[in-house]
């Protein structure tokens, strides 16, 4: 039976400097645009990745754009991920068509009601005096969801924007949508999006490939329950933010 592991890349298996430090056994694992070093594989984490190399098929499934996740430097082989199940890239770095026009199908509907909920987020931003930057994520013309982070990583005032958002506005507009907060990052999903729904589309093409298989999901943030839960078995790192939750 093919063993398949679906798994999260950054904080999962590897992570930059500031959050785990660095030793003269780190491995380099991914860099910034302009080539600098930015994440790191750890002893640990460089023996885990062998270990699942070695006996299962490893499919990425992360938040990162593709040239962010082309910026990896892990030898995947295979299907990826990305851009919170927004894009599936093939294992020749194409993306996959069919996915693709699924999701071609939710883009007017998503670049109105993004532009509805970062006009709100600028308006608490300035009521509270949080001084933050923002963005619509994009994989070419396709709006896919909105990131905001806080100028001096100050996660706090970050999760009090957040919740101001949550008491302010009507329920209709983000319960059905995923709200993701972890540090300094907090994403704002439409409904549509996420990596659930991209690892279960992923595991049916394989299934109709090598037929039944093992699947392990491996994350480390609440937002990667959902495609976790989507798996036989799952990992998650110890004082990950799903282990803290615990």
């Amino acid at each position: 039976m093919q063993t398949i592991l679906f798994a999260d890349l950054d904080d999962t298996l590897f992570a930059t400097e500031r959050k785990q430090g660095k030793t003269t056994n780190c491995q380099l694992a991914s860099t910034l645009s302009d080539g600098s070093p930015s994440g790191y594989c750890n002893q640990k984490q460089q023996d885990f990745f062998q270990l699942w190399w070695q006996n299962a098929l490893i499919i990425p499934v992360t938040a990162r754009s593709v040239n962010a996740y082309q910026r990896v430097l892990l030898p995947f082989n295979s299907y990826a991920i990305v851009n919170h199940g927004g894009t599936i890239l093939l294992p020749n770095g194409a993306c996959d068509p069919d996915w693709q026009q699924q999701v071609r199908a939710y883009h007017s509907e998503t670049q109105d009601w993004l532009m509805r909920q970062l006009a709100v987020f600028q308006q608490i931003a300035h009521k509270q005096a949080c001084d933050i930057r923002h963005s619509i994520q994009k994989e070419g013309d396709m709006p896919l969801y909105l990131l905001i982070k806080h100028n001096q990583n100050d996660a706090q005032a970050l999760a009090e924007l957040v919740q101001t958002y949550r008491r302010q506005q009507a329920p209709q507009e983000w319960q059905e949508a995923t709200l993701h907060l972890n540090d300094n990052n907090f994403a704002l999903l439409p409904h549509w999006l996420g990596k659930a729904n991209a690892v279960t589309y992923l595991m049916d093409k394989l299934k109709a490939q090598y037929g039944d298989c093992l699947t392990i999901g491996c994350g480390d943030s609440q937002s990667d329950l959902a495609f976790m839960r989507c798996c036989d078995y799952w990992i998650t790192p110890t004082h990950s933010q799903i282990d803290r939750s615990l």
